[in-house]
């Protein structure tokens, strides 16, 4: 029962992760009206914000499940984490072989 509700809310955050990150696609695509600075602190902002409701969700669930409320927090901190990372890797990578815009606009090569 643990394993399956604790797995439930990695991918249910994991997915909160994707869709916020697929529908800010456009903040990514520097222009006039869209700075470095502002892209940065708009993914800042998202990325902190999905490991602080991790972390929520963790704890709630380690309370809920068998009082183990700061491991729980600890556990989906870190998967989510790691799930940043190589969902950027990935959708970097794919960038380069011409699927971008995925999860964010990158340059790749020639292009900067």
């Amino acid at each position: 029962m643990q394993v399956l509700v604790a797995g439930g809310g990695l991918v249910a955050i994991t997915g909160v992760y994707v869709l916020a990150m697929h529908l800010t696609v456009g903040a990514s695509k520097l222009g006039p009206r869209q700075s470095a600075d502002q892209r940065d602190l708009l993914y800042l902002y998202l990325h902190l914000g999905v490991l602080f409701a991790a972390a929520c969700l963790g704890f709630g669930l380690g309370k809920w499940l068998n009082g183990l409320g700061v491991a729980y927090a600890t556990l989906f901190v870190i998967v989510v984490a790691i799930t940043m990372v190589l969902a950027q890797l990935g959708s970097q990578a794919l960038a380069c072989e011409g699927y971008n815009d995925i999860l964010r606009h990158w340059a790749c090569g020639a292009e900067g």
